[in-house]
């Protein structure tokens, strides 16, 4: 965990949440129920390098696109995985290949529409290959 001074030392633009947690309409929020949540939540922290990573990563996982997705955009993020990995795996140093894999796989899981609507789908497709090559980078 960083102290207060060693992040007045680096440049945070932005920060996205890792770990969440689930509302329960049932459940009454006291003041410790709330610290109780609020103490599981998890933040990357976004610098430049890890900014552009994501911009990149959320043009992969969208398709270049903000509107609706399809079968086909979806074989293309199964297909297209296994090369986008490959290509962070390339980077020269290990910040940017975290940065680039934590982007890719952060996108990919907000932008879950591919993995239900896609035709790859079967035992050993491209679905099942590209999560082998993926959970293998990590």
């Amino acid at each position: 965990m960083l102290t207060k001074s060693q992040l007045a030392r680096r440049p945070i633009e932005h920060r996205c949440v890792v770990h969440r947690f689930e509302e329960d309409d049932t459940k009454e929020y006291t003041a410790e129920a709330c610290a109780e949540d609020i103490s599981r939540l998890r933040h990357i922290l976004i610098n430049d390098s890890r900014d552009k990573a994501h911009k990149k990563a959320h043009k992969f996982a969208t398709c270049g696109s903000s509107m609706m997705f399809g079968t086909s955009e979806g074989n293309q993020i199964c297909i297209g995985l296994p090369r986008e990995v490959k290509k962070a795996l390339k980077l020269k140093t290990l910040p940017e290949r975290f940065d680039t894999l934590s982007a890719l796989t952060y996108a990919i899981k907000e932008y879950v529409f591919w993995m239900n609507d896609n035709e790859c789908w079967e035992s050993g497709a491209e679905l099942e290959t590209a999560m082998k090559v993926l959970a293998k980078a990590w």
